[in-house]
């Protein structure tokens, strides 16, 4: 559930409380201790970012941030160490493309404003390991049926299993059962997790269509209501 309406609110509070800030000198850490107090409150209830949260060294990701509410010099938190390629965004989507560096655990970040107090809008935590990331799924077997489709996948390699996604991003652990059966819809996802590495394999796309067992009925005349077409005899003549 989005809390745009809250967090406006409490955009308004903190800028109320920096205007006092710089009006007046009196009572500055007081203000100061309610500032911060709003700012942890306002990221504990802002929009999450996207992507995959466990990555490998030198490996490059995208993550995407959204709240449908577009932002004032937005800027995406990176450590030292890890590299932003690229940047940018389409409407209220923001999006970054990230080569993570050296093994460890490190918080991704995004933030809207120019100066104090610059408001946290999301975060999340990204864990690097040094371990291979899983090769992407073979191709499951797709058969169809009258009103549903049978998605049916492979054996996956020692220490991996692969698991049933509906998005190519999804880390669901839910579903790693052989067959998926699908009744609706024209593309599923199926990625493989180490789970000594933690790390995730790309999404293996899988296309696929549902028959919806429409059957063509037909109808005939009755044969009293046709009209009846008689067969001419042939004539035979005598030979003289």
């Amino acid at each position: 559930m989005k809390h745009t309406f809250l967090i406006s609110i409490l955009l308004v509070i903190n800028k109320f409380l920096t205007i006092m800030l710089q009006t007046f000198n009196y009572n500055k850490k007081y203000i100061l201790s309610i500032l911060i107090v709003l700012i942890a409150f306002q990221f504990s209830y802002s929009q999450v970012i996207s992507g995959t949260a466990n990555v490998q060294t030198n490996s490059t990701h995208n993550y995407t941030y959204d709240d449908g509410t577009p932002q004032v010099f937005f800027k995406w938190v990176v450590p030292v160490g890890h590299t932003i390629l690229s940047q940018g965004f389409v409407g209220t989507e923001y999006y970054v493309n990230i080569q993570w560096g050296a093994a460890g655990t490190e918080m991704l970040s995004c933030t809207s404003g120019k100066k104090f107090p610059v408001v946290l809008l999301a975060g999340m935590s990204i864990t690097i390991s040094s371990g291979a990331q899983p090769a992407i799924p073979d191709a499951p077997t797709v058969t169809n049926f009258s009103g549903y489709t049978e998605l049916t996948r492979g054996t996956p390699p020692s220490g991996e299993t692969w698991y049933w996604q509906s998005t190519a991003l999804g880390t669901s652990t839910s579903n790693s059962s052989v067959t998926k059966t699908m009744t609706s819809g024209t593309k599923y996802y199926l990625r493989s997790y180490n789970s000594g590495n933690q790390l995730w394999s790309d999404a293996r796309i899988i296309n696929y269509t549902i028959n919806n067992g429409v059957l063509n009925i037909y109808t005939r005349a009755n044969t009293w209501d046709r009209p009846k077409v008689r067969t001419p005899k042939k004539i035979y003549k005598k030979g003289k």
